[in-house]
């Protein structure tokens, strides 16, 4: 099940999310930004919906952190204000798009559903890349003729990594919490 992170600093607004969203995804909610961050450095979140005025820490500031700590999270921003530059710099700050509030619950649900379904995509290309380059590494590996050339090999690619070579890190060593800005 895709799980959701929703901040708002609006309690009936998180209610409302959490049964709105509640029998389709796994919906965890934060009131206070800062406790968000903490919730994205210590597990995989697919979107994280969050209001962009808020006391604590406003919400392009929260985008803009969240992305450092969880950068595959896709972020969906609510907004009383629908304005272009509003649609600007939430484009700018990487959000997926945006939801104004008074939100409609059809929207608010179609966005998410299409958000989670973007996310499984770029989560699928980033697999079948990673596999990918997994196989042609092991396909250079078995055509090595004899061992020195294989330690050859491998002192290359040590030295000087292959073009666009993708983070394996998350497939050879479990999920660290990162510390949040």
């Amino acid at each position: 099940m895709e799980k959701l992170l929703i901040v708002d600093d609006e309690i009936s607004i998180l209610n409302l999310c959490r049964t709105i969203l509640g029998d389709t995804y796994e919906v965890q909610t934060r009131s206070d930004p800062k406790e968000a961050l903490k919730a994205l450095a210590e597990d995989a979140y697919d979107v994280m919906i969050t209001d962009l005025k808020m006391p604590q820490m406003d919400g392009a500031e929260l985008m803009r952190r969240a992305k450092t700590v969880s950068p595959d999270t896709e972020i969906i921003v609510f907004t009383g204000q629908a304005t272009v530059e509003t649609a600007n710099r939430n484009h700018e700050d990487r959000a997926y798009d945006y939801v104004l509030k008074p939100f409609n619950i059809q929207h608010l649900m179609l966005t998410v559903q299409q958000c989670v379904t973007q996310s499984k995509l770029k989560k699928n290309v980033t697999v079948f890349r990673e596999t990918l380059y997994l196989y042609q590494f092991a396909d250079e590996i078995i055509n090595k003729q004899n061992e020195t050339d294989l330690l050859k090999f491998i002192l290359e690619r040590r030295l000087r990594p292959w073009p666009r070579t993708p983070d394996l890190s998350r497939w050879l060593m479990p999920r660290t919490t990162t510390p949040y800005p």
